[in-house]
């Protein structure tokens, strides 16, 4: 089986990393660079998987027939050409970037990797040898920078919150307007935790599919609904008897019916537009990944 660093190249992985160098190249979004043919070669090769001159030329003319890149003569020596991308929309640069980023950490990780998933961070390409050494400094940064985007994500609820306050004001009783931004805050802080139970319920089904195939079935067919299931998961995972579960499960429910009361008193297009904003905090909470390149 070929390794990362020895597998071909297809046209469209060859397209793709020509344009993921210029963005990471580039100055902004608005100001992509004018690359040389060796320029766009040196940086593929240097990402750890060479690239052939006939397959990165092929690659070049290809996206030059699209009309998804341009070329100028050298003005030094009108042999050689200056390639620029045409700009990408929004979106096309995120695929590209997300797909830079996987390749990247599939090749970090064979290097050497330091990681603490409880306390939310990783580092690839720390070379074993070296790791020991710069993983205290390595790991203090990572907390502080991690703080820093959650004070981000805490002032982002606070806005959200003093917003709704400002718009349910005068339309419920005291009590209910506090029950009902407390059970937000609640929901939002929870949030993040929810994420690590996520993650942590996609690694237990991989599991499971993988060294138990068939014991989904299994569960179907015995009779077992999905909240029996997802019960005895987090009752085994977060050691909770069903007592604690139920509690939880009746807690969370109270919670969201604090949630709808002061919703309830919103016009139709607030309780859109707060409802959308909710959505997106929790999001946020749970699921936001930061990937910096040095």
């Amino acid at each position: 089986m070929d390794s990362d660093s020895t597998k071909r190249w297809s046209i469209d992985e060859a397209e793709d990393t020509i344009k993921a160098v210029f963005l990471i190249n580039a100055k902004d979004e608005d100001q992509l660079p004018k690359l040389r043919y060796t320029d766009i070669m040196i940086a593929i090769s240097a990402q750890g998987r060479p690239i052939s001159p006939k397959m990165l030329t092929e690659a070049l003319g290809s996206l030059v027939d699209k009309g998804q890149m341009t070329f100028e003569r050298s003005e030094l020596d009108l042999r050689e050409k200056l390639y620029s991308l045409v700009p990408l929309k929004r979106e096309q640069v995120v695929q590209l970037m997300s797909s830079m980023d996987v390749a990247r950490i599939s090749k970090g990780k064979s290097i050497g990797a330091i990681a603490d998933p409880d306390e939310g961070w990783s580092y690839y390409s720390v070379p074993v040898n070296i790791k020991n050494r710069v993983r205290p400094r390595l790991r203090a940064e990572a907390k502080v920078f991690r703080k820093k985007v959650i004070a981000i994500l805490d002032d982002e609820m606070d806005l959200f919150l003093d917003d709704l306050e400002h718009r349910v004001r005068g339309r419920l009783p005291k009590r209910q307007v506090r029950e009902g931004l407390e059970a937000c805050a609640l929901i939002l802080i929870s949030a993040e935790e929810v994420g690590k139970a996520e993650s942590l319920l996609l690694s237990v089904e991989k599991v499971i599919q993988e060294f138990m195939p068939g014991s989904v079935k299994m569960f179907e067919s015995i009779g077992r609904t999905v909240v029996d299931t997802e019960r005895a998961l987090l009752t085994t995972m977060f050691g909770l008897t069903n007592k604690e579960y139920d509690e939880a499960m009746k807690l969370r429910e109270d919670t969201y019916n604090k949630v709808r009361t002061i919703f309830d008193k919103l016009s139709t297009r607030d309780k859109g537009r707060f409802s959308e904003r909710l959505a997106s905090l929790m999001v946020l909470r749970s699921s936001l990944s930061a990937v910096v390149h040095l």
